[in-house]
């Protein structure tokens, strides 16, 4: 058995074009991803990068706690009869609501 799931991108053959690899390696994606919008995002980002220290805070609890998620907003359908309370369990939202979480890392 293998460590890593195979759709992560180092796990795919790489017959795969870019945009393949893509697909495959965000498959609860709600949104496309602007692949030429993001390469340059880091391009820009390694140009920085070179030129000076860069501290990147994504305040990523206050911006979660923005959209006032009650139990079931942490919940979503994959988790509705799991035994405990699931509020506040941030890390739960990539698989619950991947819309949030994509939204706040474009943000």
């Amino acid at each position: 058995m293998s460590c890593c799931p195979s759709h992560l991108p180092h796990a795919m053959p790489r017959a795969l074009d870019a945009g393949a690899r893509h697909a495959a390696a965000v498959p609860y994606a709600v949104t496309p991803v602007d692949v030429q919008a993001r390469a340059e995002r880091q391009r820009r980002l390694h140009e920085l990068a070179a030129q000076r220290i860069l501290i990147i805070d994504g305040a990523m609890g206050t911006m979660i706690q923005r959209h006032r998620l009650d139990e079931a907003g942490y919940r979503g359908d994959r988790f509705v009869d799991y035994g405990r309370d699931l509020r506040g369990n941030n890390d739960l939202l990539t698989l619950t609501r991947p819309d949030i979480v994509a939204a706040i890392h474009r943000d």
